[in-house]
């Protein structure tokens, strides 16, 4: 008890101070005399002729005119994102499977039930690739997301086949990533 009556003037103190010093921050601006603006015009000499006006207008030379010149600098409105991926996309060498566009590429075998499922392409030469998830397919750098049985067929039977992912970008710059299904071809069973 005795702390307490003893931080009780000082706490007064404080606040009466504070106070003072609001209420006396708060006063009307009318009473302080407006400060006299200095211009240039008082301190340049003013020409007495007009003869002597046209001379001195004449011996200043006009004020450069101003012009933006993007020469040498950046695009504001251009992405540094895409000049990166371009970079990347360069420095990457090409895979055998990357050499003809998607459509161009057969699917032939594809082999599931095992712990890393397979598929077998066949390019238009003729030459043969194995694909396994995450393998890449197509000019579009596609890669495979899925193997095995895509869908079942209207008549109830298995579609098996290979999905590949490709991604491409919309006008806005925006990715897309586009799922693509390669199905393997079906025998013709009702012909046997």
């Amino acid at each position: 008890m005795n702390d307490t009556v003893k931080h009780r003037p000082r706490f007064a103190h404080l606040l009466a101070v504070t106070v003072i010093v609001a209420v006396s921050s708060c006063g009307d601006d009318e009473d302080r005399p407006a400060s006299v603006p200095t211009t240039l015009e008082s301190k340049v000499d003013k020409p007495k002729t007009a003869a002597d006006a046209d001379a001195k207008a004449e011996a200043e030379p006009a004020p450069p005119q101003w012009s933006y010149s993007p020469v040498g600098k950046r695009d504001p409105f251009r992405s540094y994102l895409t000049a990166l991926a371009a970079e990347s996309a360069v420095d990457q060498p090409l895979v055998d499977t990357q050499k003809y566009e998607l459509d161009q590429y057969r699917l032939t075998g594809v082999v599931t039930g095992t712990a890393r499922p397979s598929a077998m392409v066949e390019d238009p030469e003729g030459k043969g690739h194995t694909l396994w998830i995450n393998s890449k397919l197509g000019k579009n750098g596609g890669i495979v997301t899925r193997i095995g049985m895509l869908r079942r067929s209207q008549k109830g039977v298995a579609v098996i086949g290979i999905v590949v992912t490709e991604e491409i970008r919309s006008q806005t710059g925006d990715r897309i990533r586009v799922p693509l299904e390669i199905p393997l071809p079906q025998l013709d069973t009702e012909t046997r």
